[in-house]
Order: structure tokens, then C-alpha cells, then sequence
């Protein structure tokens, strides 16, 4: 880049922002082909003259810009093309090399070292893979990307810094970038021919990570959405060394006395949800495992807390036979459910709460069905259910440790489930269990609650499970009154709504349930909010144009009063492909709830009241 006073600028579909995103115009596949068309600013870097004018412009184009004078309808704004949305870039203050993040739409983030004049590839390429290759190309050389990553290590690339401070001396002259979606950093060096020599994961924040910057002394920060300024610091031990000693086999966790035959070791807590979360139909499994002695914080409207060790574990199954198929998830026992030619496992995944933070992990069963395997990245296989009229065949999506974290996000507090609202309801038939589990904590006198549950402790029948905890000492402070005075989802198994309020309640609650993670302040798609205790007009939900592209009619809302057929939410949940809702791990619509959503929407031709406008909003 020569040096100027001139300003380096990123392009947006609605104007141009400095240093910020330059994108290609399109909801997704580049339907204009910007990224190749040299007559719109589209999916460019572009560079002006701040300080000057040329007639008709607010600003000057320079001269040596590498598409200025033609007279072909080429922009002479541009400096860089065939770029999808760069999101973050940075000049190295010792080199004044120019790097950018670059965010590509279905499997590949890549990050670029940006040259005048350089093609970098988009649609035609996706990292170093082929996106359109029919797609057409204008000139002749695609440069190749610095480095890029999978998605099942990260979903959205936050272009960063080169790092010339003084604190972190190992550091000196690498390139910092991360991962909003799943906080994860890495580092890259170039030789004196510009190529790679080094790039290596050397953080897993779980941050949004927003942006990088720097100070007057060339110290590195970042930023998340969540109103802290981080920096990084050394941390002791060989990440190596403890990486390569993870179990590699789910019998190897101590989580299972038996893992064939799923036996639960002594300790683990059994709980099921009133709204589960959309997994393709699966049927699941759910233990907590608290470190001994410790205990969970209750919360009777907010998120619980979990103490450091927190284990918690779910396996997946699919059914293996015409009574599996034909079963309520609420009637199936756990000794059937380790029934494999009743009940087919797919996956069980972990949650761990680590001193780095809470981290996933999928185990993949083994065709025998005896033990699961550790999975380093992602992958997707074929599987086979039995359904009441047949059998179904379909991909099944086993999520990386970096996917888990895009659902357990910062703004959900990271582990979903365990709620009041999901966990008052009974407890999980068919295991017993000891009332002197975190007996420290525990109510010991005689005549309470705690006497009265042991009697129940062999079926479990009709406890409840927040109450079993308190007995048990599972919770820090004792939750107050009894589980009718607590707030709780409709069971989304069980109650068949007959009324409008009814059907507004489930929908509020599977909304929360499956889409709040994201959809909630703070988080990675801030509207609208999806959270249960949001109320509806102060939602963005109703009667509000679609921010994330759309895939319904001109037109439509993201929920249209009596109109689901203009309603961006119905034809995300009900549709497989470009932003579908639950946009990830999911090939199957929720059916059920395609149709809840459905009514829903139809009731609120007679029961949504826009809010009033004000007088004030009116002028």
C-alpha cells in the first residue's frame, strides 16, 4: 500500500462504512455477482482521497488506484475485489501489510492478505475450495486466501491485529484473529516472502469477539458484546499435553458404570426439560454431574449457576423399532432406552465447565452400540429411523466442540435446560437415588419435605425434581414455597393447547427454548428477542421487516398477524437450507412445531393489539 494520507473503506449494501464490512449485496450465493463486477463497490476494498474532491464526488479517487481512468465502468474507488463481508481490517504499523477477515457463507472463514488490485475470489471460491466455479470471473489470477478454517472451528471471522507490543515478546510481529460465533483465537506469521509459516489456535475465550485494536504501544484488546475490553496474558501448562489426555472413549469418562448397557455412575443426576430443544426427532437422555461438595445457585426467573467441574451429559437416540416409533417421549423408560434394538444411539455429548470456561464434546457411538468415540472436528452421516409408517433415512449432523459453543453462548449463560422453567415438572421415572448427596446443604429435620421424598425415591413417581434437589442439598440457597408457586413451561409433550392462550404460551416457550440463545440483547442476533419474559410488543417480532435476509414472499414479516404464509418465522422453521430455523445440526422441520406456529400466528388476526404510538412518534 503506498503511503498516503488516503482512507481504506469497506463496502455495505446501504452505504459505506470505514473499516468495517465490505459485502457482496445479496441475502446469500452473491445473487447479483458483485464480488466479480468491477461496476458496483459491492464486495470491495475500496481507497479515496479524504482531502480532496473530483467533480460530482465528496472525495477524490487517487490516481494510482489499480482500476482508476478506465473507461469501462470500472469503479476507480476499488482497490481490492471478490470479497464476501470483511469484517475487521488492519494495516501492520512496521510493515503496513493489510490483512482482512473475511466471512464466507456456508463452510469456510478465511483470512486475506489484501493487495492492490487483488481478486480474492468470492463466489467463485470459498476459502481454497470451489463455492460457483461457473461463476463468472473477471481477470485471470484468484489470490489464495493467507489461511482459512472449517466451520466446525469457528462460523464468523473477526479480522485482527498484528501484535508489535512488548508483553507478550513470543508474540512479536503475529497476526491476532478470532471467531464471534465461538471465541476462539488464533495466530499467523509470514516469512519475508509474505508466506505462512505459522498458524495455531492459542485461546478459546467463548467471547463474541467483536473487534481487535491496539494502543499507543502497540498492545493487543479485544472486545466482545458484552461492554469489557479484554487483553491477553500467559497462561502455565502444555495445552498440547492436556488436549492429548481427554478421554478418547465415552467408557473412559468414569460418567458410566456401564457404558453398553448405560449405567449411570453413582453421583450423576438424572433430569429431563418441559421444552426440549429441536434435534430432528431425536429422543434424549440427560445426567448433571456436580463436583462432590458442591452445589448449584437457583434462580427462580434468571439462569442457575454451575460450579467449576460441572459435568453435564446427553445422548441422542434415534428409534430402532415400530414400538420406539410409536411411543410418547414421556412414556419411554430408561431401561428401554438402553435397549439398542429398541432405542439406536447416535451421540452423546458433554458440557464441562473448565477453568477456561464451559467447552463440548461429542462421543459418536459405535455400530455395536458398546461404546462411543471422541470426535475432534464435525462430520455428518446417514442414519436410519424407524417412524409409525415406515423407515426414514436422512443426514445427521455430529457437532464439533466449536458448533456446541454457537448454542451455548455468553447471553444464554451457556447451558440451556436448566431453568425453573424447563426443570419444574416431575422427575425422570425409573432411577433411585440418595438423599445424602450434598447432604450439607441438605434440610435435616425430621418430618420435612426430605423424609417424605425418600419414601418415593424407588419410582420417583409424581416428584418433582426441583423439590427432589432442594431435599437432596443440590442447591446453594433452598428455592422458596413449593412447585406450584414456581413458574414453569407447559409440557411440551403432553398438553395439546385448546385455546389461543394456550398455543401463544407453548409457541413463547419453543421459541425460548430453541432460539433465544441467539436471539436475545447481547447476543449474536439481537432481533428479535426471543425470550419467554420479553413482552410481545416490545419483542420486534410482530409486524417487523426481516433483518437476516429473507426467504418468504416480498414483503413479508418476520411474523405477519393472520398470515403465516408472509411470515419470516413459519417459513424458516418449516424450510431445510439458507437460513433455517434452528440454523444448525438440523435437517428435519420440527413439524409440530411448524404447525403450533402456524395457529399461532392465525390467533393473532384476533388477539395481537399493536401498542399505541405516541404523538410524539407520530411527528
Amino acid at each position: 500500500m503506498p503511503e498516503s494520507a488516503f482512507l481504506v473503506i469497506a463496502t455495505e449494501r446501504v452505504g459505506l462504512l470505514v473499516g468495517e464490512e465490505a459485502v457482496d449485496g445479496g441475502t446469500a450465493n452473491d445473487p447479483f455477482g458483485a464480488g466479480q463486477d468491477l461496476k458496483t463497490l459491492l464486495g470491495k476494498i475500496l481507497r479515496i482521497d479524504v482531502d480532496h474532491r473530483d467533480p460530482g464526488l465528496a472525495y477524490a479517487i487517487p490516481k494510482d488506484n489499480p482500476f482508476a481512468g478506465r473507461n469501462d465502468g470500472s469503479r476507480g474507488e476499488i482497490w481490492a475485489y471478490g470479497l464476501r463481508n470483511v469484517w475487521r481490517l488492519a494495516f501492520d504499523r512496521v510493515t503496513g501489510d493489510l490483512f482482512a477477515g473475511d466471512v464466507r457463507q456456508n463452510r469456510y472463514e478465511e483470512v486475506d492478505l489484501i493487495v492492490r488490485g487483488g481478486n480474492y475470489g468470492w463466489k467463485i471460491r470459498e476459502g481454497f475450495h470451489p463455492f460457483d466455479p461457473t461463476a463468472p470471473q473477471t481477470g485471470d489470477v484468484l489470490i489464495d486466501p493467507l489461511v482459512e478454517y472449517f466451520r466446525h472451528e469457528g462460523m464468523s471471522v473477526t479480522g485482527g491485529r498484528v501484535y508489535r507490543g512488548q508483553r507478550l515478546p513470543e508474540f512479536y510481529g503475529a497476526y491476532f484473529y478470532g471467531d464471534y460465533v465461538t471465541g476462539n483465537v488464533w495466530i499467523l506469521r509470514l516469512d519475508e516472502n509474505k508466506q505462512v509459516i505459522e498458524n495455531r489456535k492459542v485461546a478459546r475465550t467463548g467471547l463474541n469477539i467483536s473487534s481487535f485494536g491496539e494502543d499507543a504501544e502497540g498492545e493487543l484488546y479485544f472486545t466482545a458484546f458484552d461492554g469489557y475490553v479484554y487483553r491477553f496474558r500467559k497462561r502455565s501448562g502444555n495445552l498440547s499435553a492436556i488436549a492429548a489426555a481427554f478421554p478418547r472413549k465415552l467408557s473412559e469418562t468414569g460418567l458410566f458404570a456401564d457404558a453398553a448397557d448405560l449405567v449411570p455412575s453413582e453421583g450423576l443426576l438424572p433430569y429431563d426439560v418441559n421444552v426440549p430443544l429441536w434435534s430432528d426427532g431425536a429422543m434424549k437422555q440427560r445426567f448433571l454431574a456436580l463436583p462432590r461438595g458442591q452445589s448449584v445457585t437457583f434462580s427462580e426467573k434468571g439462569q442457575w449457576q454451575f460450579p467449576e467441574g460441572t459435568v453435564l451429559v446427553k445422548t441422542f437416540f434415534l428409534p430402532a423399532s415400530a414400538m420406539a416409533a410409536g411411543q410418547s417421549p414421556r412414556t419411554v423408560s430408561a431401561a428401554e432406552l438402553a435397549n439398542p434394538r429398541q432405542w439406536r444411539r447416535l451421540e452423546t455429548r458433554l458440557l464441562v465447565r473448565t477453568p477456561e470456561g464451559w467447552q463440548g464434546y461429542t462421543y459418536v457411538w459405535n455400530d455395536a452400540q458398546t461404546d462411543a468415540e471422541l470426535l475432534d472436528g464435525a462430520k455428518t452421516a446417514e442414519v436410519l429411523a424407524v417412524t409409525p409408517t415406515g423407515r426414514e433415512k436422512f443426514s445427521w449432523y455430529f457437532p464439533s466442540r466449536s458448533d456446541c459453543m454457537a448454542c451455548h453462548t455468553p447471553a444464554a449463560g451457556f447451558v440451556l435446560g436448566l431453568n425453573t422453567r424447563h426443570f419444574n415438572r416431575p422427575v425422570v421415572p425409573g432411577f433411585s437415588f440418595s438423599l445424602n448427596a450434598n447432604n450439607e446443604n441438605a434440610p435435616s429435620s425430621k418430618g420435612t419435605e426430605r423424609e417424605k421424598l425418600a419414601t418415593h425415591s424407588e419410582s420417583g413417581a409424581s416428584l418433582n425434581q426441583i423439590a427432589l434437589w432442594r431435599a437432596m442439598g443440590i442447591f446453594t440457597e433452598q428455592p422458596q414455597g413449593d412447585p406450584e408457586s414456581w413458574e414453569a413451561y407447559l409440557d411440551w409433550f403432553t398438553v395439546s393447547p385448546a385455546t389461543a392462550e394456550q398455543r401463544q404460551e407453548l409457541v413463547r416457550a419453543y421459541l425460548d427454548a430453541n432460539c433465544a440463545m441467539c436471539h436475545v440483547p447481547d447476543g449474536i442476533v439481537n432481533r428479535p428477542d426471543f425470550r419467554y419474559h420479553t413482552p410481545l410488543e416490545r419483542a420486534q417480532l410482530i409486524g417487523v421487516n426481516p433483518g437476516q435476509g429473507q426467504v418468504g414472499p416480498q414483503g413479508s414479516k418476520i411474523v405477519r398477524p393472520g398470515s403465516p404464509e408472509a411470515s419470516e418465522l413459519w417459513h424458516r422453521l418449516r424450510l431445510r437450507g439458507p437460513r433455517q430455523m434452528p440454523p444448525l445440526a438440523s435437517n428435519r422441520a420440527d413439524e409440530r412445531a411448524v404447525s403450533l406456529v402456524e395457529q399461532w400466528i392465525r390467533d393473532l388476526q384476533k388477539t395481537w393489539q399493536p401498542p399505541a404510538v405516541s404523538p410524539s412518534r407520530r411527528r
